[in-house]
Order: structure tokens, then sequence, then C-alpha cells
């Protein structure tokens, strides 16, 4: 009888993220704060965030939102004006790619970071993550782009946190796992600030919208469906505010136009008037020289 052998099961994930210690009230708070490198990205910004919000940052790609995660961390300068940082912060940060000259093994990789662990720990840690022991072995740099995210989503849990700095923390990864990974983070008792283009995510962990553009910022609280429902609105009230303007114009131009139609009347009557008259006149003129 042929064997047939059964393709092994992708080992499901458990993401469960450390509460650290209690923060002070406020997280960060930014004044006139402008991110950029040889050229500055956005506006001056003066940004607030207190301990416990949910906030996720949204705007058109390249203006700036991971420079602006890694300069709140310190870990780009600001192009000018300044961040205060609230106290005792635990950051966890998570990082959108991995580097690609990282020859380290899944294993050393988090060894490296996590030294007391033994080496069955830091296998059962990954394992956790929904790592195989061929994926624990491996050069990170090898690894997909989801089983990269899993061994750097690893060494976030076994730190504690209670702020959570989050860029794109959904790409790459698989539905069940984005979903496992989405109540990890709705469940977190701390403070997250996020990038992310997963509307699913957005609306399971956001409590708060920030849109930044090149020229204004806007803050809307809620989730991304909140959000979408206030812009849309915005929207429509600018369309009706544009259309009653053009409407107002058109109303204008129309009055103006039979206005000038009217005098124009009037005119003809009245050169109608003189021309009679001249006759009149010219004709009165010549029954007197008979």
């Amino acid at each position: 009888m042929e064997m047939i052998e059964l393709a092994a099961e992708k080992p499901k994930p458990e993401f469960n993220f450390k509460q650290g210690r209690t923060s002070g009230k406020v997280i960060f708070e930014t004044k006139d704060l402008v991110i950029g490198y040889n050229e500055p990205l956005t506006k001056p910004l003066n940004l607030y965030m207190e301990r416990g919000q949910k906030i996720a940052l949204k705007g058109m790609n390249g203006i700036g939102k991971s420079t602006l995660l890694r300069t709140l961390l310190g870990m780009t300068k600001p192009f000018a004006g300044e961040i205060e940082l609230g106290d005792y912060l635990e950051v966890g940060y998570f990082e959108q790619e991995s580097s690609m000259d990282n020859y380290n093994t899944a294993l050393d990789d988090v060894w490296q970071e996590y030294p007391v662990l033994t080496n069955y720990e830091v296998r059962q840690a990954l394992a956790k993550c929904g790592l195989t022991t061929e994926h624990i072995t491996s050069q990170v740099r090898v690894l997909s782009g989801g089983e990269a995210a899993k061994v750097r989503l690893c060494k976030l849990m076994l730190k504690d946190i209670n702020f959570l700095v989050l860029d794109e923390p959904t790409n790459h990864l698989d539905l069940s796992t984005k979903e496992v990974l989405e109540d990890a983070l709705a469940e977190f008792g701390g403070t997250i600030i996020l990038v992310s283009h997963d509307r699913y995510l957005l609306n399971k962990v956001a409590s708060r919208i920030i849109e930044i553009k090149h020229d204004e910022v806007n803050s809307y609280d809620g989730n991304f469906d909140a959000y979408s429902e206030a812009v849309n609105a915005a929207r429509q009230l600018k369309m009706q505010s544009e259309a009653e303007i053009k409407r107002a114009e058109e109303e204008k131009a129309y009055k103006e136009n039979k206005a000038k139609q009217y005098r124009s009347k009037e005119q003809r009557a009245a050169d109608a008037q003189k021309r009679n008259r001249i006759t009149e006149l010219e004709k009165e003129i010549e029954d007197t020289e008979v």
C-alpha cells in the first residue's frame, strides 16, 4: 500500500506582550517638531500623547511616518523643533523590515538580545510565535518577510513594555497570524503608536487616528471606520460648500447678464425714440421749407 505523506500543519502563533510598569501620564510631547533629513518632510508638528492611548499615524507614502517614529525614539535627529519624552517609559520598537545583512540564525538573533535565557527557552519563545525548527535554525536574512517579522515580534514579547512603537507590524504576515496579533495588541494594556495600512488592525486597535499631510495635521477620535466617516463627511461638506459657491456665482452672473440685457433693451428703445424724433424733426423742416 502506498503511503501518503500529509503536509505538516503550520504552528499556530501565540502573541502576548508583557505589561511593564506604569509609565508617567505624558508619553511624549513635540514642540514645532519638523522631521526630515536633507530637507523637511512636514510642517512643524505639535503632538501630545498620554498613557493608555493607542494612536495610528496615517498619511501618504513618503510623508515621513516611519521617520517620525524613529525621531520620537531618538534614532533619527529632528530636522528642527523639540521632543519631550515622559517618565518611566519601557519601549518596544517593531521595525518595518529586517536587515538583509543579518547572518544570525533566528535562535542566535534572539539569544544575543536575551543571553540569560537558555537554548530551550529561546526555542520555545520562537516556536510560540509560529516558527518551525527549520526557521529557528535558519539565518534571518533567508527567512521570508513573515517569518522574519515573527522573530522581531518574539524579541518584543520577551521584554517588559509599557509603550509599543510599531511600524507596519502586519506586513508580510498571513491572515491567521494577523488576527492573533490584532487580538494581542487590542488586549495590551499599555500605550501604542503605530503606522499601518491594515484597516482591520486599525479598527481593532486604534483609539485615535492622526493624519499627516505636507501642509496640515488632523486628529480624529476613534478607529479607522470613525476616521473614514469623519473624512467623508468633511469631504461632502466641502463639496456641498463648493457647489453652493458655484451656484451663487452662476446666479450672480445670470442676474448681471439679465441686467445687461435689460439695459441693452432700454438703450435700444431710447435709440429708437431718438431716431423717430430726428425723423419727425427732419419732416417738420421739410414742411417748413415747402
